[in-house]
């Protein structure tokens, strides 16, 4: 069986992602995945991969290294078959979300950090809806103090985070200040997105969704869902190893941010490998969050304006860069 780089430096025994930290409503415009079409999608929380489903694909193969996460989104497929919207969002948010490592981390800083900072009444008066001119007055002049600067910096640290967030190996491939880079993203999701309307930062603040949901759990999208979970298979599997032994062709891939976990020697041999198992067409989407990655291939074309495009509405605000590839011969 292939491994994965990433495999062979850290473990995958717990619920790293509780939830997918990728912003759904921007893969889905990026993929426009079609009836027809067969789709690989990393795992994870599962968020992404039953989004991908609402769009009623073929099928869709979703794909993780933990025997945990498989299990968390089998639990989730499970719930989409037998309880109402209600019913699930209540066993999402009190039950599944807090198993997440990375959920706990933003617990402890909601909880132990945040109140040091800003009071409730302020964190309400952030994600109230405003205009875009409102927001960046209301950040300059309110938010951004002294405190939120120092504080951010020390907790979205590359030690802290390593610890308590993500892995320190994740952080292998990266060069420079990592919470630098991640406190200039807050600033763009907190002044140029509508903050009302983010469910990924009323998480962070709030630990529930309020009344703002990623795209699989919104009551519009449920039974889209519900009526395609027999498209969709959970498999505990390196995506080496399904290129290896998938006798097929894939439509589109939804990477997630998996390139940054390996070298870039170690990505140009994994996209040759997938690209065999692509058609003139294919799209793959992948998001970089600190480590740069991306293809160079004859292959594929890239729309890098467009990209950037992509970037700058990207919800889940953490990542420095988006890719959209597509087959073009």
């Amino acid at each position: 069986m292939l491994k994965s780089e990433i495999e062979q430096r850290a473990k995958f025994d717990i619920i790293r992602y509780a939830q997918v930290w990728e912003d759904a409503d921007l893969l889905i415009e990026a993929l426009d995945v079609q009836p027809t079409d067969v789709v690989l999608s990393i795992a994870s929380g599962g968020d992404n991969a039953f989004a991908l489903l609402a769009q009623n694909p073929a099928k869709v193969y979703a794909i993780d290294l933990s025997d945990a996460q498989i299990a968390l989104c089998e639990r989730r497929k499970e719930m989409y078959r037998t309880l109402s919207w209600e019913e699930h969002l209540a066993v999402l948010q009190s039950e599944i979300l807090p198993q997440g490592k990375f959920e706990r981390y933003f617990k402890m800083f909601r909880e132990k950090v945040l109140p040091l900072i800003h009071t409730l009444k302020r964190i309400d008066q952030l994600v109230a809806p405003k205009s875009a001119e409102e927001r960046a007055k209301f950040y300059d002049k309110v938010w951004n103090n002294r405190r939120w600067r120092l504080m951010f910096r020390l907790f979205f640290s590359r030690r802290v985070m390593g610890k308590h967030g993500r892995d320190k190996e994740f952080f292998k491939f990266v060069v420079g200040s990592v919470a630098a880079r991640i406190l200039s993203r807050a600033k763009h999701a907190l002044t140029n997105l509508d903050t009302s309307e983010n469910p990924y930062l009323h998480y962070i603040l709030y630990g529930e969704y309020k009344n703002a949901f990623p795209y699989s759990m919104r009551p519009e999208n449920y039974e889209k869902i519900r009526a395609n979970l027999d498209k969709i298979e959970f498999r505990k599997q390196s995506i080496e190893d399904f290129i290896e032994n998938y006798d097929g062709v894939i439509d589109a891939f939804n990477l997630s941010d998996i390139f940054e976990y390996m070298s870039q020697d170690g990505m140009d041999k994994l996209y040759d490998n997938m690209l065999s198992k692509s058609t003139v067409g294919t799209r793959f989407a992948y998001w970089n969050m600190l480590a740069p990655r991306s293809a160079n291939n004859s292959r594929i074309e890239t729309d890098e304006h467009k990209n950037r495009e992509f970037l700058l509405k990207d919800k889940a605000f953490f990542y420095s860069a988006f890719y959209l590839d597509k087959v073009v011969k």
